[in-house]
């Protein structure tokens, strides 16, 4: 497998988190309190999806099968099979100095327990969050088309968005014009 540059993951990375942590107020974020960026199998017939492309953008390569949560704090979560994680292991501890992305812990795929520890982590994360108004209920950022469309499938994303739909602490919304408006702007690789 090709390697990870690291320091375009961390750079786009931090810029998506920034984006977020100074607009998340607004309509494009939906007041969400984490990002679940989310990429399901592989499907050749929707090759514009945003988690596909949010995937190209941020590792160089579609991870299929894949939830990425991203906290306020600046703590990434990516739950993957071990090959990915391995993929992905070059940029744990590597978060550069004065990034808002501060730490990247890697989940991998339990088929003994259907994932559920790596999940009851990640949810406690969740929990961890700051409310928002009145205490109100925890706020995810999910591309609803894709989540709602069932694309986001497969052994690992199944177990995971099963646990978002069915909480009750957890409100799912839309971030997908968030991301829209942070990719819009482009870095000289990108030229």
């Amino acid at each position: 497998m090709a390697e990870l540059d690291v320091s375009r993951f961390y750079t786009r990375l931090g810029k998506l988190h920034a984006a977020f942590l100074k607009q998340r107020s607004g309509a494009a974020w939906g007041g969400a309190n984490c990002l679940a960026l989310n990429r399901g199998q592989l499907n050749d017939e929707n090759p514009y999806l945003k988690s596909v492309v949010m995937h190209h953008y941020l590792f160089g390569y579609e991870l299929p099968d894949t939830a990425l949560l991203l906290m306020e704090s600046g703590k990434c979560y990516v739950l993957a099979t071990k090959k990915k994680c391995e993929f992905l292991e070059a940029a744990v501890g590597k978060a550069p100095e004065g990034s808002s992305v501060n730490e990247l812990v890697l989940l991998t795929r339990n088929k003994s327990d259907g994932n559920a520890e790596n999940i009851a982590t990640m949810m406690k994360e969740i929990e961890a969050a700051k409310n928002g108004e009145n205490g109100s209920k925890k706020k995810v950022g999910v591309l609803v088309k894709e989540w709602s469309a069932g694309i986001n499938t497969g052994p690992i994303l199944s177990g995971w968005q099963k646990t978002l739909d069915d909480s009750d602490d957890v409100e799912l919304v839309d971030v997908a014009p968030g991301i829209g408006l942070a990719l819009a702007v482009k870095d000289d690789t990108e030229l």
